[in-house]
């Protein structure tokens, strides 16, 4: 199920309390692959001041997560992190990595 087939027009959507937009997006997105990326990439954290029952808990987003706004920011970390500068040889870091960074 998707955000449009829920909220077929925007007013509907605009409309909504944040916590009903929450929940709509909760339905939405459970068991979604995408949770399971945004927290191995750094980008949510698990909150246990809010444990649910047996081993469930909540997220929030951790400092990173916050600072990425756009889907174009995102992106860019998820682009930039296919090439671990650690691995990289330190003499040709200087040079590769700005080149990887532009997509050459």
């Amino acid at each position: 199920m998707t955000l449009l087939q829920v909220f077929p027009d925007s007013e509907t959507l605009l409309a909504l309390e944040p916590e009903e937009l929450g929940g709509a997006l909760l339905g939405i997105l459970s068991g979604s692959e995408a949770f399971a990326w945004l927290e191995r990439a750094g980008l949510t954290m698990p909150d246990f001041t809010q444990l649910g029952a047996g081993s469930a808990y909540w997220s929030l987003l951790t400092k990173r997560g916050r600072e990425l706004r756009t889907r174009e920011q995102v992106r860019s970390y998820r682009d930039a992190a296919l090439l671990p500068v650690g691995l990289v040889h330190a003499e040709i870091l200087p040079k590769a990595h700005p080149a990887f960074l532009r997509g050459d």
